[in-house]
């Protein structure tokens, strides 16, 4: 089992401990992009918040965009919401 100290060392530089090679540098024009995704209750949001928090990343919750989507005034959204109570 890995102490506190080396967990926090692996998330803050994971390539170097899984490829072999120094993490991304911060000042790149163009930033990685990650999906997470697993079954219910695997330890998705928490290892992306945890993700957010030490890089700066942006954590966006698929589910959170998709209802907001849905609530907006337009008739793509109507159709989309008359679509999704249909389908379930």
């Amino acid at each position: 089992m890995a102490s506190q100290e080396e967990q926090e060392k692996f998330l803050l530089e994971p390539s170097k401990f899984t490829k072999g090679v120094e993490s991304c540098p911060n000042d790149l024009l163009i930033k990685p992009r990650v999906s997470v995704i697993g079954l219910p209750k695997s330890g998705k949001t928490t290892l992306c918040e945890r993700i957010a928090a030490k890089t700066g990343a942006v954590h966006l919750n698929m589910e959170e965009i998709i209802e907001s989507y849905i609530r907006r005034d337009a008739i793509y959204a109507y159709n989309l919401r008359v679509r999704t109570m249909m389908q379930g």
